[in-house]
């Protein structure tokens, strides 16, 4: 049986590549979809199709993160679909390409803040009435930056406010059986599908409060941090 029947997972910015592959991964899992986009409905068209085509369930649903209120429009039509359970909620980590500080604009760093720390944020606390014990969040974490110290700074800020959020969100929902855990992404594509479906399952039950980086130096063979993670 797959290991997803019977759950229902949020994919954020699965239109199109790494987000696109975890939602079909899901599904093949046997994980109803639903598959956000930020333009549009028909932009995320292609990949419930795809679901659909191998016999899984899907459907579309957009709305712009950037937007003041397009998190709570998103989370109401999820509520509305889901009804009273969410099992998964996956948010991509977005697109921010480092570059020196003097070349960016304040508006730089709002963007970056609304769309890849204040989203996710705030989804989470959206749809936190609607996860029950079992459901699972997993953030995708952009990657770990290293150079010049002032020319990475709004990459860092992303990246280190999200790993606190994971950490945070995982103290306040462990009472509650909810997991949340940190991925960030890396190469093959599929890799990071696979583990995000590791995530989400119930093998993973005890992982919780993990920021894991298959690529980093300190992971083990596997891929996963050794002498972790929270158990519940």
């Amino acid at each position: 049986m797959p290991q997803l029947s019977g759950k229902t997972a949020l994919v954020t910015d699965a239109a199109r590549g790494v987000g696109r592959l975890i939602a079909v991964t899901l599904a093949q899992e046997g994980a109803q979809v639903l598959a956000h986009c930020a333009a549009g409905a028909a932009d995320a068209q292609a990949t419930v199709d795809e679901i659909r085509a191998a016999g899984g369930k899907a459907q579309p649903l957009s709305a712009n993160l950037r937007e003041a209120d397009g998190v709570h429009r998103l989370a109401r039509r999820v509520r509305s679909v889901v009804g009273a359970r969410l099992d998964i909620l996956v948010m991509g980590a977005g697109c921010l390409e480092a570059a020196p500080d003097e070349t960016r604009a304040p508006a730089d760093f709002d963007d970056s803040i609304t769309a890849h720390v204040r989203a996710p944020w705030l989804l989470v606390q959206q749809l936190l009435p609607a996860m029950c014990k079992g459901s699972s969040v997993v953030l995708l974490l952009p990657h770990e930056v290293s150079g010049t110290a002032g020319t990475l700074t709004v990459l860092a800020a992303h990246r280190g406010a999200l790993t606190a959020l994971v950490r945070h969100f995982a103290a306040e929902c462990g009472a509650r059986g909810i997991r949340v855990n940190g991925l960030t992404p890396g190469e093959p594509a599929g890799d990071v599908a696979r583990a995000v479906t590791f995530l989400a399952s119930d093998a993973a039950r005890a992982i919780t409060g993990a920021s894991l980086n298959p690529e980093s130096r300190s992971a083990s063979a596997n891929g996963f941090p050794t002498g972790f993670p929270l158990p519940i």
